[in-house]
């Protein structure tokens, strides 16, 4: 009985990590999504090729930290699952 609680805490532990995570990388790529169309209202408007530039570089990097970081927590989350089952099942 003692293994199923260990699995179903862990589980939770897991869950409630992703779901935090997900909601994480949803706000920060939300932020990233309204700076490209920032950007490009900018360059309708005619900003300088120079501000759009930057903006557009900060915006991928934005983009590409948002998805490195969540497949980081992800890969950590599952990691720290990984060892809390397998210390509970050598524990006997």
């Amino acid at each position: 009985m003692s293994e199923s609680k260990g699995l179903v805490k862990a589980s939770i532990h897991l869950v409630g990590h992703i779901a935090v995570g997900t909601v994480m990388f949803a706000i920060v790529a939300g932020v990233a999504t309204a700076l490209e169309l920032f950007v490009h209202w900018l360059q309708t408007m005619g900003a300088s090729e120079t501000l759009v530039d930057v903006l557009g570089r900060v915006e991928r990097l934005l983009l590409v930290l948002d998805v490195g970081l969540f497949v980081i927590m992800l890969l950590g989350a599952t990691w720290k699952f990984i060892r809390e089952i397998w210390t509970e099942a050598t524990e006997k």
